[in-house]
């Protein structure tokens, strides 16, 4: 009976000390929100969204695709919302956010699924405030056929891993770090640090250059990775499920617009869905695949390639322009009936 009680007085005061929290302390927005409020105050002279990880965050510059496209007599606008790892249910759940919006003019979206279905979870990220942001409980049930379905877990492996969504979606609700996060947003420690402390960490770094020798070593490690993924590639894609792709393609149609999907220029060998996908033509798959050396060799110079499966600002460059030449190829294509 004790046990009860202290229990429920327990509940009663985290029930008072969240509704005062959210009553007293005004919400602090994510990085990732604010990047989407960014990206929302261009939507209307955008018509072209571009949703996906790190490979549409740092590689595709919306500037030099509406050059690109104004040069060839496209109508084509883009703006770009990408995140590190954004894949799985937190790519849903900011596609659905953005086309929640009102988009006057927005005609086409195109996602980058290079990372494919798979959730970001590792048990480092746990109770981080961008892990926290996408456990609703809309994500619940994805999560649930995620696991059975996809992951085809067994119920002894599936129960751990759901319990500690469910801890995540609690602190989802009750905003947990919120508070952490508001201190942060005060910046107190770095009003007080000396500026030349603040900034002098970055001087030395962009003071520093990279050995000759290691140069050189990244370069033939570089081909030779470069030279692995052509000998793959000349056997054909690797085929990756169409299931995904279809299910972001039906929450883009359900909004009237159309949905194209990117592979990026990386150095592996990502899954590429079969671009007929399944049942009648309404579900086929728009797949622009850039992952090929022989088909694309200006994005595998060694001169435009970072350190890993990404592109250097020069290869950036390449890529949008890359992009907004073919997405107004396609465009000017008659549509098959």
């Amino acid at each position: 009976m004790g046990f009860a009680r202290n229990f429920a007085a327990f509940l009663l005061g985290l029930l008072v000390a969240v509704l005062a929290h959210r009553a007293l302390v005004p919400r602090v927005q994510s990085p990732l929100e604010k990047e989407a409020l960014s990206v929302l105050a261009q939507r209307a002279s955008c018509n072209v969204l571009f949703l996906g990880p790190s490979y549409v965050a740092s590689q595709i510059r919306p500037e030099t695709f509406n050059r690109e496209a104004e040069h060839i007599g496209s109508r084509a606008r883009a703006c770009k919302f990408g995140a590190s790892a954004l894949r799985g249910y937190e790519l849903r759940m900011w596609l659905e956010r953005f086309l929640a919006a009102d988009w006057p003019n927005l005609e086409i979206v195109v996602i980058d699924i290079t990372l494919g279905d798979r959730i970001d979870f590792k048990r480092e990220n746990w109770f981080k405030s961008r892990v926290i942001d996408w456990h609703t409980w809309d994500a619940m049930p994805w999560l649930l056929d995620y696991y059975e379905q996809r992951e085809q877990l067994p119920i002894v492996e599936q129960i751990p891993e759901v319990w500690m969504h469910t801890k995540h979606l609690g602190a989802h609700y009750v905003e947990l770090g919120q508070g952490v996060s508001a201190l942060r947003e005060l910046r107190l420690l770095e009003r007080y640090r000396p500026k030349d402390e603040q900034t002098s960490s970055g001087a030395k770094l962009r003071s520093e250059r990279e050995p000759t020798e290691r140069q050189s070593a990244r370069a033939a490690s570089l081909r030779r990775q470069i030279k692995r993924l052509t000998a793959l590639r000349r056997r054909g894609p690797e085929v990756g499920d169409s299931g995904w792709p279809l299910e972001l393609q039906s929450v883009v149609r359900a909004s009237g617009r159309k949905t194209y999907f990117l592979i990026a220029p990386v150095l592996y060998t990502p899954g590429v869905p079969r671009r007929g996908g399944r049942g009648p033509r309404q579900d086929r798959l728009v797949v622009f695949d850039y992952n090929d050396p022989e088909r694309y060799p200006e994005l595998y110079r060694v001169e435009v390639r970072g350190s890993t499966s990404h592109l250097d600002a020069s290869g950036s460059e390449i890529y949008s322009r890359l992009l907004a030449r073919d997405i107004a190829r396609l465009e000017r294509k008659p549509r098959r009936r």
